[in-house]
């Protein structure tokens, strides 16, 4: 079983980074912030491989091959799929996102990989706070005794969105062009085009799955509530 696992990333100084914080923090420090977070999310996305190759396959019956993550910078801006920070991380590959609006880019990464393995996760860089232990087990939601259960698993955001989304069936193109993204409806809305299109079941019967509700860092009251987190982690 093959899972890709694709970053949702602008490159810095070719693209304008995290401008909603940086009208609260500061320019300076929101792209520390972004600079900071691309490397925390690295590390989340190598836990989650490794949990899935480790955890998930223990479950698996010994005649399955065990899955395999293959983790993606999905990257905004042509120019930069040769930046050195893509290009340096080791077991990383970049894909380059297609389109004009978040719906279409989000449709064509998710397609294009859709093609090509059995599970695509989207994230985005802006959580860097969010556990690999919660995004591989909502992975294993997916996977039920070396079968596809689930078809689509999500992390929703507490501002309406959603911060992690997986999926093992295609996702038609225009479903995800339909959908009005950064309001407080997106992933309900997202939901209900998939369950009115049949592309998937509705909660209740278990063809979509939600996992944790959590946060991402858009404005200056989630960067310091991030702040305060961080902290409490470390006293603890």
């Amino acid at each position: 079983m093959r899972i890709a696992f694709a970053v949702f990333v602008k490159t810095p100084g070719l693209s304008p980074i995290k401008t909603r914080l940086a009208s609260s923090i500061g320019r300076t420090r929101a792209e520390q912030f972004y600079s900071d977070s691309l490397i925390a999310t690295k590390a989340v996305v190598e836990g989650v491989a490794a949990a899935v190759s480790k955890t998930i396959a223990k479950a698996l019956p010994k005649t399955l091959a065990k899955p395999m993550v293959d983790a993606y910078w999905a990257v905004a801006e042509e120019t930069g799929l040769n930046h050195s920070f893509w290009n340096s991380s080791p077991h990383w590959q970049v894909i380059l996102q297609r389109g004009e609006g978040l719906g279409e880019r989000l449709a064509n990464i998710y397609g294009e990989l859709k093609s090509r393995y059995d599970i695509v996760c989207l994230y985005g860089a802006d959580s860097p706070h969010v556990k690999s232990e919660v995004l591989a087990a909502a992975l294993q939601k997916l996977i039920v005794g070396g079968t596809v259960a689930a078809s689509v698993v999500v992390g929703p955001t507490e501002d309406g969105g959603f911060y992690f989304l997986a999926g093992s069936m295609p996702i038609a193109h225009d479903i995800w062009c339909k959908v009005k993204y950064s309001t407080e409806h997106t992933w309900r809305d997202l939901r209900a085009q998939l369950v009115a299109a049949k592309m998937a079941p509705d909660v209740a019967s278990g063809g979509i799955v939600e996992v944790e509700k959590n946060f991402d860092i858009d404005t200056g009251e989630d960067f310091e509530r991030l702040n305060r987190e961080f902290s409490n982690w470390r006293r603890g």
